[in-house]
């Protein structure tokens, strides 16, 4: 329905953007991703002007996805023919789009809550909306140009949110204390800098000076927060932005000029010297220790683990408790379920066994009790790849993965310019993540983000006619 809708030339001719200035579906999208910012930041902002704005947040992060088909609209009346999702692309969007809805609707029918239910069917449509958005080449240049200062302001709210970080060490300077602070619930915010910095070879020094800072301080964050996937992620994304893709730049771009590969390397060495350098001198015992805790948690030796010491192997598969709880998903599915799920706003039930004297666990348990059901259970899964699962079925999952193969194999098409080799390979690795990470949850939109637009600019167009 979408594809039929044109404004009319007098308006398109009026809201023509300015060189250098956002586009009108631009600005849209800005102010989606300023809302779901705001919407990231609750927690922070909640420490400040109290519970009440708990709702207004909510209002705002599921109300600003209204914005995106206007977004998509105004885009579409500037694209060209050449321009816009290719036919694949096309039939997938609209398969995820039907099999959605028929979970949102089959989890209204059990009885589920409305908000809950919302809750797990916005991320499908942020993720169709952006895979429409990516495939128009300029919503590539709006993007960037806000990308630096989305980066810079997560930095600063994540580093406003580590003032309350040293208090939570009461007992051992090694113990986890991420989930205490308010940094724990804003890192979300910075998950869009490795795509300023896959983006940023020959472009200037300012926007890979920002990234290099916000590389340091991710990975100086998840060292801090003793998270393990966390740490190994960003210091692949720094591998691949600093190596892999000056490689593939070197050998398949014809705008590729060595000098900025170099250049880019000794400001990034700097910038996170610098950053890196500062931490050890403010703090330099808490960070210290804190690595030699996220050390021990990769070897099995943590303090809230088995003091078994199982090596990095074992404590990413046989004693990884993201396994355990997927293996409850599945015992607790009843045969048609896994091909139909539970529907949006379903959740899966968990055993409980606790000792009084392990106050970790009960805290976690406490966060397990889904109230409005009675019962203690689970509506995510750590293992993101699985979500799809859970409210949809292996229909829906295989849906899902479906389209990201139509994506990966179209790697030589991809590699042709800077921007589509940055999808092709953000998207890879932000479903391997989902291997082992969180993911289709309004908390982390900017993934939700990153997935939809590198999807539509790997299988658009404009793409495909560039490759040839």
């Amino acid at each position: 329905m979408i594809n039929s809708l044109r404004v009319p030339s007098i308006v398109q001719s009026r809201h023509r953007p300015k060189q250098g200035s956002l586009s009108l579906g631009g600005f849209t999208v800005l102010l989606f991703l300023t809302a779901q910012f705001v919407g990231m930041t609750r927690r922070l902002i909640m420490s400040v002007h109290g519970d009440d704005f708990n709702q207004v947040a909510a209002a705002i992060t599921y109300g600003s996805v209204a914005l995106l088909p206007f977004a998509i609209l105004f885009y579409r009346n500037q694209a060209s023919r050449n321009e816009g999702l290719e036919a694949s692309a096309r039939h997938w969007s609209k398969l995820i789009m039907f099999l959605s809805a028929v979970a949102f609707i089959f989890g209204l029918s059990r009885g589920y809550d409305l908000r809950q239910a919302i809750q797990d069917y916005a991320p499908y449509l942020v993720i169709l909306a952006f895979a429409h958005l990516g495939a128009q080449p300029k919503f590539w240049q709006d993007f960037y140009k806000v990308l630096p200062y989305i980066v810079v302001a997560a930095v600063m709210v994540n580093s406003f949110g580590f003032r309350n970080y040293s208090e939570g060490f009461t007992i051992d300077a090694q113990q986890r204390v991420a989930r205490e602070t308010l940094a724990y619930t804003t890192q979300s915010t910075l998950d869009l800098w490795p795509v300023l910095l896959f983006l940023s070879f020959g472009r200037g020094l300012l926007p890979t000076s920002i990234a290099a800072g916000a590389a340091a301080f991710a990975l100086l964050q998840q060292v801090l927060f003793q998270k393990r996937l966390g740490s190994v992620l960003v210091m692949v994304y720094i591998f691949i932005g600093l190596v892999i893709l000056p490689r593939i730049g070197r050998s398949a771009w014809r705008s590729w000029r060595s000098s900025q590969a170099r250049a880019i390397r000794v400001v990034f060495t700097t910038v996170s010297l610098v950053a890196i350098a500062t931490a050890l001198a403010l703090r330099p015992q808490v960070v210290l220790d804190q690595f030699q805790g996220l050390i021990d948690r990769f070897q099995g030796r943590g303090l809230h683990q088995q003091a078994s010491g199982s090596g990095l192997l074992n404590t990413l598969t046989v004693d990884n408790e993201r396994f355990d709880v997927a293996r409850e998903l599945f015992a607790d599915f009843e045969p048609l379920e896994y091909l139909i799920g539970r529907g949006m706003g379903g959740h899966f039930e968990i055993d409980v066994q606790l000792s009084e004297s392990d106050t970790h666990l009960q805290e976690q348990i406490a966060a397990s009790f889904l109230g409005d059901v009675g019962v203690f259970g689970r509506r995510s899964l750590e293992i993101g790849i699985l979500m799809p699962f859970l409210k949809g079925g292996s229909i829906l999952a295989a849906a899902y993965i479906w389209g990201q193969y139509l994506v990966l194999r179209r790697r030589k098409v991809c590699f042709a310019d800077q921007t589509s080799t940055a999808c092709w390979l953000l998207l890879l690795l932000e479903n391997l993540q989902l291997l082992q990470g969180g993911g289709f949850i309004m908390s982390a939109v900017f993934k939700l983000v990153i997935i939809g637009a590198c999807f539509g600019r790997c299988l658009s167009k404009s793409t495909q006619v560039a490759a040839q």
